[in-house]
C-alpha cells in the first residue's frame, strides 16, 4: 500500500521515477528528489542527428581551409558524433591543435613549428636527465626494451611541408629557445626520476589489448612514455597522476603522431589539470559519494562499515571514465 502510495505522489508531482534492486532489500525504491528532476520528453530524440561525415565537415570549411562556423561544428559533433573516417582531423580542432580560423597554409607550418618545440622539449629533459645521472648509467626503460620512436621527422606526416636545410635550422632553433624558456629544475634530478618511475609502471599496462600498443618490443609504448615525461616535466604544478596514461593513449590512437598527441594532450590537460591535482581528485570522490548516497544509501553504509567509504578504491575510475570526450 505504502509503495503504491509513493508511486502516485510520484506521479502527481512529475517526478521521473526509478525503481532498482538493492543488494540488501530487493524492495528498495528509489525517488528522485525535486532538485534531480529530469524531464523526458518526446522531442530529444529528435535532437540526435546521424555522425558528422566527411562531405559535412569539409562544407564548413571555405576555400582557404578555415572553419568558418565553431558552433555548427560542435553542435554536430554534439548531436551525432563523429565518423572515424575524420575523427583525426575534427580532434585537431577540438582539442586546440589548430585554431579554427587557421588556413591549410597556416596549419601547415604550425605543424613543422610545433615538431621541433616538442622535440626540444624532449631533448632537454633527456640532457639534463644524462647529465644528473651517475656515470655509466642507462634508462632502464629503453635499455630493457629496446623500443625505437616510429615517427622520426618532421617530414613523417602527409600533410608536412617540404623544407630546405636553411629552414629546417631556424625553426630548430625557435624549438630551442622555446623549449629553454620553459620551467625545468636542472638541480633537482630526484624529481625527474620519481616521475619516470611512476609512468614507467603505467605505462606498460595502458591498453595492452589494442593493436596499437600490443605485443613485446611495441615502439607506440615509447611513444607514449616519452610524452608522458615531458608533459610532467615541464608543467611541474600538475605532473604525472594516474589515468593520464589512459587519456593520452586515445589521442595516440586516433591522431597516430606523437607530436600531434603531445599538444592536443598538454592543450586538454591545462584545462582539466585541476582533475588530477589532490584537491580536484577528492572532489570528484566526495560527488561520487554523494551520488552513491542518494541512489543506494545502503550501499553506502556497507562500505563504510568496510572502511572503504572514502571511495579511493575508484580513483582510476574517475580519472579515466571523469572525461567522456573519448
Amino acid at each position: 500500500m505504502f509503495r503504491n502510495n509513493k508511486r502516485k505522489m510520484a506521479e502527481e508531482e512529475e517526478f521521473v521515477f526509478v525503481s532498482r534492486s538493492c543488494s540488501f532489500d530487493g524492495s528498495f525504491e528509489q525517488i528522485l528528489p525535486q532538485k534531480w528532476q529530469i524531464s523526458v520528453t518526446d522531442d530529444q530524440d529528435s535532437l540526435r542527428t546521424e555522425p558528422l561525415n566527411k562531405e559535412t565537415f569539409e562544407s564548413y570549411l571555405d576555400a582557404d581551409g578555415r572553419l568558418v562556423d565553431e558552433h555548427l561544428l560542435r553542435q554536430a559533433v554534439f548531436r551525432g558524433g563523429v565518423e572515424n573516417e575524420i575523427r583525426c582531423d575534427v580532434w585537431r580542432f577540438l582539442f586546440g591543435l589548430y585554431p579554427f580560423q587557421s588556413t591549410r597554409r597556416e596549419r601547415e607550418t604550425m605543424k613543422l613549428e610545433y615538431y621541433f618545440k616538442y622535440q626540444s622539449l624532449k631533448q632537454r629533459w633527456k640532457k639534463v636527465l644524462k647529465l644528473l645521472s651517475p656515470p655509466g648509467s642507462e634508462d632502464e626503460f629503453e635499455m630493457h626494451n629496446n623500443y625505437k620512436s616510429l615517427k622520426t621527422g618532421p617530414q613523417s606526416s602527409n600533410h608536412a611541408l617540404q623544407i630546405d636545410e636553411a629552414q629546417q635550422e631556424i625553426l630548430k632553433f625557435q624549438g630551442d629557445v622555446y623549449a629553454n624558456r620553459q620551467p625545468l629544475r636542472e638541480d633537482d634530478a630526484s624529481s625527474i626520476k620519481k616521475y619516470i618511475r611512476i609512468i614507467d609502471k603505467d605505462v606498460p599496462r595502458t591498453d595492452r589489448e589494442h593493436p596499437l600498443f600490443a605485443g613485446d618490443k611495441n615502439p607506440n609504448l615509447t611513444l607514449l612514455r616519452d610524452i608522458l615525461i615531458t608533459f610532467a616535466v615541464f608543467h611541474p604544478d600538475v605532473t604525472y597522476a594516474q589515468g593520464m596514461n589512459d587519456i593520452l593513449s586515445r589521442f595516440l590512437v586516433i591522431l597516430q603522431d606523437e607530436v600531434e598527441a603531445y599538444w592536443c594532450f598538454t592543450f586538454y590537460l591545462e584545462n582539466v589539470y585541476t582533475d588530477f591535482l589532490e584537491s580536484g581528485m577528492t572532489r570528484k570522490l566526495e560527488l561520487l559519494r554523494d551520488l552513491l548516497t542518494e541512489i543506494d544509501s545502503t550501499l553506502t553504509k556497507h562500505l563504510d562499515t568496510l572502511e572503504v567509504g572514502d571511495l579511493m578504491f575508484c580513483h582510476r575510475y574517475c580519472a579515466i571514465n571523469y572525461y567522456c570526450l573519448f
